[in-house]
């Protein structure tokens, strides 16, 4: 090799002042880049033991980096995911999953749409995954939320961003502890195995101190009860299989048999179908002997009257049996009660209410004349 191509070689790799300064920007935001990077907290989420999440809430930045460490840590053996979706649309969400049938195991029961803004796929027992993404730049609450079958109902937590998380404080005098990710607002309800009930109750948390636990595999209601509601920690802590408690007191207790029929002597054939909230209020459905039915319950008068509000797929007259004891308690907007039975003519059972009188002190199963 000759001089020449030495100094060729040389010269190639000298930097000049020209070059040095086109590189000195492209080093700066590299360095900038990296570091904003690594300034990315990693926030571990563990699913555990009752259908939750150990993290109930955390607050980001808007347009941060979001480093997410999931670890199902629920010794029951469950599998679980981590979906996070835009303000108010958790339901939605875990609809969505729900409806997606057997091509949910595809996706990790994560449903497409645009309601989803980050997911972690579905996650064996003792297993975990992580997830980075771009917090909204929009501030607002944005739930997260397991949409394995039968968790979304209460497995979920909420991610504040640009805004302050709220203090844990009770409802009302003697509440239980607030197990959620956020303040509870009346009306709001649970499925679980209640008292005197069964495995698919509903329990309401009606306006007031108004409570009603309602049988979805009857499809009736089952009692009223006064107070803060019910203590639910011990059925958190057990996947399910802890008891729940009544916070407050029963004030009246439905008779045996499904209430609403076509024929006084023959009891339906129920079918419950499912149920979707109106304004916070859950609306029923079911059929009765094949015939649909929807039923919107409400609190009314302050939380003094429960009000069920019926339609009814059928022209055909219909009947509402109760106990002829606590006849007085019952009235509706189409026809009368007599003797415990309300005859709802043809019809008119379209569409009609029955308003239950709850007073605040009768102790269940006594008259309310």
């Amino acid at each position: 090799m000759d001089g020449n191509a030495i100094r060729m070689t040389v010269v190639s790799h000298q930097p000049t002042p020209w070059s040095f300064r086109m590189i000195r920007p492209l080093l700066l935001c590299l360095l900038l880049a990296v570091a904003t990077l690594q300034a990315a907290d990693t926030i571990t989420i563990k699913a555990v033991s009752g259908l939750q999440y150990d993290v109930k809430r955390f607050a980001v930045q808007p347009g941060t980096t979001v480093a997410i460490l999931f670890i199902n840590d629920d010794a029951t053996d469950m599998p679980h995911n981590l979906v996070f979706t835009r303000p108010g649309k958790r339901m939605d969400v875990v609809n969505a999953a729900m409806a997606m049938g057997a091509d949910a195991i595809k996706t990790g029961f994560v449903p497409p749409g645009p309601d989803v803004i980050a997911a972690i796929p579905e996650v064996k027992p003792h297993a975990e995954a992580k997830l980075s993404f771009t917090a909204p730049t929009e501030k607002g609450i944005y739930p997260y939320v397991c949409t394995y079958p039968g968790h979304g109902l209460i497995m979920f937590g909420e991610m504040y961003v640009g805004l302050p998380m709220p203090t844990e404080k009770p409802l009302v005098e003697k509440e239980p502890s607030n197990p959620h990710a956020f303040p509870l607002t009346r009306p709001y309800l649970y499925r679980l195995f209640m008292p005197d009930s069964n495995a698919a109750s509903v329990a309401i948390m009606l306006p007031g101190d108004l409570n009603l636990c309602w049988d979805a595999a009857a499809c009736r209601p089952r009692y009223l009860w006064r107070g803060a509601g019910v203590d639910i920690s011990a059925y958190w802590k057990g996947n399910g299989s802890g008891r729940v408690k009544l916070v407050g007191e029963k004030v009246w207790s439905a008779g045996s048999g499904s209430p609403l029929r076509l024929s006084q002597s023959t009891a339906p054939v129920v079918d419950f179908k499912g149920y979707a909230l109106v304004q916070g209020y859950p609306e029923f459905r079911y059929t009765i002997d094949g015939i649909a039915v929807k039923e919107l319950v409400k609190e009314h008068d302050g939380g003094r009257e429960l009000v069920s509000s019926f339609v009814v797929d059928s022209d055909k007259p219909l009947v509402y049996v109760v106990d002829a004891a606590q006849n007085a308690w019952f009235s509706s907007s189409a026809g009368s009660f007599r003797d415990g039975v309300l005859n709802v003519p043809a019809k008119q059972g379209r569409s009609f209410s029955i308003t239950l009188l709850a007073p605040a002190n009768a102790p269940a199963g006594k008259d309310a004349k």
